[in-house]
């Protein structure tokens, strides 16, 4: 049986500027990761089918996990898919929808699901991975 994670959370920002972070090279780099670690580079072709690369940095150990995957969907300012895995890693890929919703002109809610993955620890550790990663996106834009 497959695991998966879903977060809710309302930022303050608009959707435009939430779904820019998450799709344009330089401010990718200024959040898109966990608190611990730091984006060492970042790209992302963004449409369906499209390829992105997120490569983060584990400063005290010295290491870098990059993500990989590919767009499924791609709806500017309001929702996209992809396949997210790291590179080096067996499969099974999983899932990542991300989905914007304005609840007023300065807010938005952002609801993150991550599915497919085999084994409920693995769904576990990347929730508290993106809850820290959403954590670095309110401090880089306010």
């Amino acid at each position: 049986m497959a695991h998966s994670l879903t977060i809710k959370r309302v930022l303050k920002a608009t959707p435009e500027e939430i779904f820019s972070a998450w799709t344009e090279h330089e401010k990718m780099k200024k959040w898109l990761s966990p608190e611990v670690l730091s984006v060492e580079s970042a790209r992302s072709d963004n449409k369906v089918g499209g390829e992105y690369v997120i490569a983060m940095k584990d400063g005290e150990k010295n290491e870098v996990h990059t993500a990989i995957g590919v767009f499924k969907t791609y709806e500017p300012n309001r929702s996209f898919a992809v396949t997210w895995n790291w590179e080096g890693m067996e499969p099974p890929e999983t899932l990542l929808t991300i989905e914007l919703k304005p609840v007023s002109e300065t807010e938005t809610e952002i609801t993150l699901t991550h599915s497919g993955f085999p084994v409920a620890e693995a769904a576990d550790e990347h929730k508290n991975g993106w809850e820290s990663t959403l954590n670095n996106f309110e401090k880089a834009f306010h």
